[in-house]
């Protein structure tokens, strides 16, 4: 899920497609209305999906970058008109890149059995844009983080990760501001960072012990703030890395029900993701399984298994909760729910520059043939609002 910069419009992959919808909604109508889709992969048998979806040039001719599960990248022309929000022909594919095609794919161990029982094991990918410099920054179950120049459509420079120190796999990747410092969250429970400006690639900043990561966002230029599978979050300042300046628990906040309800619209999934509920919590917190921040405004939201979002303000000296929200047809607190049943966010992302958030969730719904199926349900928020 990305928003767009310039118009307003978000857009949404579900594996195979990249749906744009207009959000601005006037009139008689309520819902936002789709106004195009790019089939990315017409090929049912090819199982590589979309994992990410990423917009580039977003302050002139806007282009769309379509990342798999495998690292293939494409890149994709939604044909808007130059003076106006309409499309204007037919989207079309201008080029597209394998860019870990040459590295060896690294599993967990746990996952392999000692007996000859074939296992399906599935690759890991994930992708941060840095516009300045046209760099896309690539990671997974590889062991090096790749820095792939965009222009000259060949790699930068390769990160090699101490697979003596890190015994997992990367879980998240994320730049500051000014684009020159690099985190990498590991499944593991450690974190690093990197200096890209930094001709060695050393690791300049290295926690370790703490529980497998979720997300990670720079919330200031020199501010990182981790959350955690255990709901937890801390906050560190890069340059007095030795402890967090600041721990606190996602769901502190007691729950109360909104008064009113987001712009909401759903459609049925081709291909629904797969949602990762973490088991192990500490008692009495619930686990985190998306964590977002917003470094324009300092802000972080954090998507926890009970279906609620929690928000935090960080931009003074001590966090600010703004509040949280339930994702649509989330369970009303007090009441009998089928674990099944209850909404899992998929997906969550803020807008670059405005406090808007966009929340897909999934929700197992029962067909009248007895059958169930999975839709999505997008949420879109005003951060500012209290949720």
């Amino acid at each position: 899920m990305r928003w767009s910069y310039l118009r307003p419009f978000i857009y949404i992959c579900d594996g195979r497609n990249i749906y744009g919808y207009k959000t601005d909604v006037s009139g008689r109508q309520v819902l936002p209305k789709r106004n195009f889709t790019i089939n990315v992969n017409e090929d049912q048998l090819f199982d590589d999906p979309m994992v990410d979806v990423i917009v580039v040039n977003e302050r002139n001719h806007e282009l769309l970058l379509a990342c798999t599960r495998d690292g293939l990248m494409s890149v994709w022309d939604p044909c808007f008109d130059e003076h106006g929000h309409n499309v204007k022909g037919e989207p079309k594919m201008l080029t597209s890149n394998h860019l870990l095609n040459d590295q060896t794919r690294i599993f967990p161990s746990s996952t392999l059995k000692k007996k000859a029982v074939p296992v399906k094991r599935k690759n890991h990918t994930v992708y941060d844009w840095d516009q300045t410099n046209g760099h896309l920054i690539v990671a997974g179950n590889v062991p090096i983080v790749r820095q792939w120049d965009a222009w000259s459509e060949k790699t930068r420079r390769d990160i090699p990760l101490d697979q003596n120190r890190n015994r997992g796999l990367v879980e998240c990747i994320c730049t500051n501001d000014t684009k020159d410092l690099l985190c990498v969250g590991f499944d593991c429970g450690a974190h690093n960072i990197y200096d890209l400006r930094c001709a060695k690639n050393e690791c300049i900043m290295r926690h370790q012990g703490l529980p497998a990561v979720t997300g990670a966002s720079f919330v200031r230029n020199n501010v990182l703030a981790v959350g955690y599978v255990d709901g937890s979050v801390r906050v560190f300042d890069t340059r007095q890395y030795q402890d967090p300046i600041e721990e606190f628990w996602a769901d502190e906040v007691p729950i109360i029900v909104p008064a009113q309800s987001p712009t909401s619209f759903s459609w049925k999934l081709s291909t629904p993701p797969p949602v990762k509920v973490p088991s192990r919590c500490i008692e009495g917190h619930g686990a985190m399984t998306k964590f977002v921040g917003h470094e324009k405004n300092s802000l972080i939201a954090c998507a926890m298994s009970d279906a609620t979002i929690r928000l935090f303000d960080l931009s003074g000296s001590t966090r600010k909760p703004l509040g949280y929200n339930f994702v649509s047809s989330a369970p009303i607190p007090g009441t009998p729910t089928n674990p099944q049943h209850v909404p899992r966010t998929v997906a969550m992302q803020f807008h670059s520059h405005r406090v808007h958030l966009g929340v897909a969730s999934n929700t197992v719904f029962a067909t009248p043939e007895g059958t169930t199926g999975t839709t999505c349900i997008v949420d879109l928020y005003h951060a500012q609002a209290g949720l």
